[in-house]
């Protein structure tokens, strides 16, 4: 019996279940030799969590070029392009002694894509503009909720209940967007792409990748050098960090499997060196740019105030304003524009201290994870934090919102 494998993000709701299945059964196994990663289902988050299951990133010092045949500058980590450049060397050995086939995506091999420039940092800018134009353009115009916000409480206030709405569909901060969907895989630095294709047409990936005549000696020569291909995009290499070949590329490079992901990544809610960058440092300079943005773009806010008046009936042609049974009230409504609050960073600081921004940051890390506290036991774990802050340091209380909203 053939099996149809030709599934696409458009294909109707029953024929697209069909299909996805026989690619995720039939399309190309991930048991076996060679090996290959599943990283839609299996192992979503490879490379982006460590073994404690934090959010992590890569520090962009250990990142070298790939050696391409074009002018572009690509990267990935160190001891993966040492990885690639010996693959690429034996797999091109098999070309000329004529083992391959001359035509293909297999038939040239060559870098096309690595780690995308800027890695984390500059994925989650371009995710919070998406938030910023969300927030601003639907959110806000929606029911005249930003003639509300005319002062940064009022502000507070609407983004608290816009994170409630958004979440956990929608990540908010940092490491939230890390391991979400959203998420580019390719930031981890392990993973190198040797042809450009559309991930989700699975009719592609089979027929013109995976039953190219030169793909099972591409999967073998990866696997001998400590790749993984991934199921669902085939063109793709994934460093085998199992692997005792890719080790032995890791140990060339000072580097080991225990220690990698602390010597070579940061933690996304402690941030860099020193903790620049933390996840509350970047949510506390998101808002405050939203907030200033808002009341640059619009200094003013609109709002109707309700008049009451009160007017006299006539009996027998006699004015009596003060007779309730002749006195009526009239209502009428005045529009009125609001100067919004200009508030510099430093006011911003001021009003809005560390713990303020430590407790709003462990409500949306809980709401992106799902987390379903009372109102009781979030004040607790509240309370809980701002002992270990004060008793402690910031580290450590990061480490508790961390441990205890993941």
């Amino acid at each position: 019996m053939t099996i149809l494998i030709k599934g696409k993000n458009k294909t109707n709701a029953k024929h697209a279940f069909v299909m996805r299945n026989n690619y995720k059964y039939f399309g190309m196994p991930t048991a076996g030799m060679p090996t290959a990663i599943d990283m839609w289902e299996e192992r979503p988050h490879y490379g982006r969590k460590d073994s404690g299951g934090d959010a992590i990133y890569l520090s962009e010092s250990h990142l070298v070029q790939i050696p391409t045949a074009s002018d572009e500058t690509i990267q990935a980590l160190d001891f993966v392009v040492d990885a690639f450049v010996e693959f690429a060397k034996e797999y091109r050995a098999y070309k000329r002694e004529g083992f391959l086939n001359n035509t293909g995506p297999f038939a040239n091999i060559d870098a096309v894509k690595g780690w995308p420039p800027g890695g984390v940092n500059s994925m989650y800018r371009l995710y919070q503009e998406m938030m910023y134009r969300n927030f601003i353009q639907s959110f806000l115009s929606h029911r005249q909720r930003k003639d509300k916000v005319v002062s940064l409480e009022s502000f507070m206030e609407m983004f608290v209940e816009y994170a409630d709405k958004m979440l956990p569909e929608y990540p908010i901060t940092r490491s939230g967007l890390i391991l979400s969907k959203y998420s580019d895989p390719m930031v981890s630095g392990l993973m190198i792409e040797v042809a450009q294709a559309d991930h989700s047409d699975d009719r592609i990936k089979n027929r013109v990748f995976i039953k190219d005549y030169n793909f099972p000696i591409f999967r073998k020569v990866a696997a001998k050098h400590g790749f993984m291909i991934d199921k669902n995009a085939p063109w793709r290499l994934v460093a085998n960090l199992n692997s005792p070949k890719m080790q032995e590329y890791m140990t060339n490079r000072g580097k080991s499997l225990d220690r990698l992901f602390k010597t070579t990544y940061y933690r996304s809610y402690r941030g860099g060196v020193n903790f620049v960058g933390n996840d509350v440092t970047e949510l506390k300079i998101f808002l405050y740019g939203i907030y200033n943005s808002l009341v640059n773009s619009n200094p003013t806010a609109t709002q109707r105030k309700e008049i009451l008046r009160s007017c006299s009936t006539f009996r027998d042609g006699n004015v009596s304003a003060s007779d309730p049974v002749l006195s009526s009230v009239s209502q009428s409504s005045r529009t009125m524009s609001i100067t919004r609050e200009v508030v510099t960073f430093e006011d911003f600081e001021q009003k809005y201290d560390q713990f303020f921004w430590m407790k709003m940051y462990m409500y949306i890390r809980a709401k992106e994870n799902g987390k379903t506290w009372t109102d009781k036991q979030f004040n607790n774990k509240t309370k809980k934090m701002l002992q270990v802050y004060k008793a402690l340091d910031i580290a450590e209380a990061l480490r508790y919102i961390n441990d205890e909203t993941k």
